[in-house]
């Protein structure tokens, strides 16, 4: 049976070809092969605090923001990932880490202000990338050079260096 699992797909490998890291921030994941497809379970039973959850959301974002924030990272994925869509993945990839709508959710102690308005300034510029942004299109290369997705580069690169001061949190242990 395939209850309690997720099916791994383009986005789920790493830029180095491996399992997605996104995979292991989220405490009961379990990789048992680096095949293709191969489906990672999940022990739904698992109850983790709001605190730790927010920890390991706050270091997807980190991980996301260090992709988005750099056009050879991006161009990198795609030629050792050949089979991911990666012009839709930048767009796509920010829903595996951005966990929940409510803006206030990002709270302190886990993300700090300066951080929570990171995160808005990212969704905006994120939606406007996305609406302006046919990726069904453009090549990649051509898509990385347009303005809204330079914009989008930039705003990732200011939101890193921001979640960079007080870097990653343990994904294991509730550090406040």
């Amino acid at each position: 049976s395939n209850a309690g699992q997720t099916r791994l797909k383009a986005g789920d490998v790493t830029r180095d070809g491996t399992i997605s890291p996104r995979f292991s921030c989220f405490p009961g994941w379990e990789i048992s092969s680096l095949e293709p497809c191969q489906t990672p379970t999940r022990n739904l039973a698992m109850k983790i605090s709001e605190t730790l959850l927010k920890q390991n959301v706050r270091n997807g974002m980190i991980h996301y923001f260090e992709w988005v924030s750099s056009k050879n990272s991006i161009l990198d994925y795609q030629t050792k990932v050949p089979i991911a869509f990666v012009a839709a993945e930048i767009f796509e990839s920010w829903h595996d880490v951005h966990f929940n709508s409510d803006i206030n959710w990002y709270s302190e102690p886990v993300f700090s202000t300066k951080e929570k308005y990171e995160i808005e300034k990212f969704i905006a510029t994120l939606e406007i990338a996305s609406v302006n942004t046919d990726v069904m299109i453009f090549p990649l290369e051509e898509i990385l050079e347009t303005k809204v997705v330079i914009d989008l580069i930039h705003c990732a690169e200011s939101a890193l260096t921001v979640f960079q001061k007080r870097g990653e949190f343990s994904n294991d242990i509730e550090q406040f």
